[in-house]
């Protein structure tokens, strides 16, 4: 039955999901970080490699495959789904074997046993992987959205629960059990899909043409975004690792909050339109226009407002990620551009050129660190925002080989928000001037002042975030 989908709609749903998943994570890493030690945050981020590698390898790029083809047999998706949890199984185990060798590398007895924790999830969260894609390849945002507030809302309650109990880096894997077991019983409940007792490899080749690239593009990506952490956990200590963390973390949280929700709807949406170039270029410029300019404000408040962001909010242990997060703050301006990019080529099954700019990127990832390790995390943190936008011109390259649509065409959208930005940065920096050494007035004030200018600036330059979606033609489920 055919059943028509507004992109204002679809929106919505999306920014509830990322508002009650992100939110909670935001609300419980607050406490958790007043709770917790940076070692504890450091320990657990030891394995943010593996774990992404897992997970990767578990999906192997065929739930994206899935989305990205028009038609579908339940005897395909029975055959895809088998598949995935007997590679989820199989990469379950690697970990498990792998637990020792980790923790002797760290030199961290305790990740042995998380290890065999974050095993169980990847297992798990396979279970529910052709569901979560036939969700949104239906453009079923709403269902989706309420799964992903009850898991965020109960795990939070848990990991806040273990934190006051004094399990230290436990509170972590507690929360992200939860979440994991939690979520996949209820697509379970939600979706009416179940498999058939049927595996065929042959139906399921064509998948793997498009996963494998992905899968391979994703791998290198999880093990670029990831090189920082292992240097520094190898090189420095735990504490070094959660601080650089906290402030990338904190970072990524902002501007997936914002960014997520319209990432998270392009792929699917600009998958029905892959047909019609023209129709791709209108929405992908009324996204990036909607996404910086949430990204914007963002980007200002993280250089100019850091130290009052986490005395405040994380506590003064924190405070030696102050410089780190003002760094970040910069690659948070240009990572909508980073998704949507990445979304284009995905929705047209470009998976080849995907492919070939990360190994590119990977390469100018890898000179940078080399060239920055050993002058501590500080400029480490420098290099990784110079290759993110090296890398952010790789991905435009590409999309200009298929589109046409590069970096002039995509500056030229998106500059009303930069220049909306241009007064915000003058009153937001002038206003916390004004509250040197008050940092709860300085927060409180500079954001809704310099938050009502931007506001302002915007409305003059004629930028309307969410309305520009709604003129996209024919965009139809």
């Amino acid at each position: 039955m055919a059943k028509h989908h507004s992109v204002n709609r679809m929106l919505g749903w999306s920014a509830v999901d990322q508002f009650f998943r992100l939110g909670f994570q935001f609300l419980v890493g607050v406490v958790l970080a007043r709770l917790l030690t940076p070692s504890d945050f450091g320990v657990y981020a030891l394995l943010a490699i593996f774990v992404g590698l897992a997970s990767t390898l578990a999906n192997a790029g065929l739930t994206d495959a899935l989305i990205q083809r028009d038609v579908t047999t339940h005897q395909e998706e029975s055959s895809l789904f088998f598949f995935t949890i007997t590679l989820a199984f199989l990469i379950a185990v690697t970990m498990c074997i792998s637990a020792h060798w980790i923790a002797s590398f760290y030199e961290k007895p305790i990740l042995v046993d998380i290890t065999y924790m974050m095993a169980i999830c990847v297992l798990i969260g396979s279970l529910g992987s052709v569901q979560v894609a036939l969700f949104s390849k239906q453009l079923d945002f709403k269902t989706t959205a309420i799964i992903g507030a009850i898991a965020a809302a109960i795990s939070s309650i848990v990991a806040l629960l273990a934190a006051f109990s004094g399990w230290g880096v436990w509170s972590l894997v507690a929360q992200t059990f939860a979440a994991t077991v939690i979520s996949t019983l209820l697509i379970w409940f939600k979706h009416p899909w179940r498999p058939k007792f049927i595996f065929d490899l042959k139906l399921i080749q064509p998948y793997l043409k498009f996963g494998g690239y992905l899968l391979i593009s994703r791998l290198i990506n999880v093990v670029s975004i990831n090189l920082y952490t292992i240097v520094i956990g190898k090189v420095y200590t735990a504490q070094d690792v959660g601080i650089f963390n906290r402030a990338s973390n904190f970072q990524n949280l902002l501007v997936n909050s914002m960014s997520g929700i319209v990432a998270k709807v392009a792929f699917p949406v600009f998958a029905l339109a892959a047909s019609d170039h023209q129709k791709l270029e209108r929405g992908l410029n009324k996204a990036l226009l909607g996404t910086v300019f949430l990204s914007v404000p963002i980007s200002i408040s993280l250089v100019i407002l850091a130290k009052p962001i986490v005395l405040i909010l994380f506590g003064n242990q924190w405070v030696d990620s102050i410089p780190i997060l003002q760094i970040l703050g910069f690659e948070a301006l240009i990572w909508p551009l980073h998704l949507l990019n990445v979304n284009l080529l995905m929705s047209v099954g470009r998976g080849d050129l995907m492919f070939r700019g990360v190994l590119i990127k990977f390469f100018f990832t890898s000179m940078m660190l080399l060239l920055a390790s050993s002058y501590g995390i500080l400029v480490m943190a420098i290099a990784f925002v110079m290759s993110s936008y090296i890398n952010l011109m790789v991905n435009i390259y590409f999309t200009k080989k298929v589109f046409d649509y590069g970096f002039i065409k995509q500056i030229r959208a998106v500059a009303p928000c930069l220049l909306a930005g241009v007064p915000t940065i003058a009153v937001m920096y002038l206003t916390r001037t004004v509250f040197d050494s008050q940092y709860l007035m300085q927060l409180v004030v500079c954001v809704s002042v310099s938050g009502l200018i931007y506001l302002l600036a915007g409305a003059f330059l004629r930028i309307y975030s969410v309305q520009q979606f709604r003129s996209i033609i024919g965009l139809k489920s």
